[in-house]
């Protein structure tokens, strides 16, 4: 198993920053809000997950790595950046 966060960790986003942003703003902005967090939360997983993929590259030189958020059909090669479908034949996924 791949630890990627700490035992004293419960996540990469402290639930404080969501309260802090969310008391910043307009309840009637609310929805928006949480739309422009989740997308900007989206970026800073995928940056830090790509680095993580990168520090490790060199141990696995043969397996090749994507990232996928869950329920869609979108993949991310982690080598090269590419976002890619599913279903577009590149890769079979099981």
């Amino acid at each position: 198993m791949l630890l990627l966060i700490t035992n004293e960790e419960s996540g990469l986003f402290p639930d404080s920053i969501d309260e802090a942003v969310l008391a910043s703003g307009a309840d009637s902005e609310e929805d928006a809000i949480v739309e422009a967090l989740d997308e900007v939360k989206t970026d800073c997983y995928f940056r830090w997950f790509t680095e993580g993929w990168k520090q490790v590259r060199h141990l696995v030189p043969e397996v090749q790595g994507f990232l996928s958020i869950h329920d869609t059909i979108w993949r991310t090669d982690l080598d090269t950046g590419e976002k890619f479908r599913e279903d577009s034949g590149r890769v079979k996924f099981f």
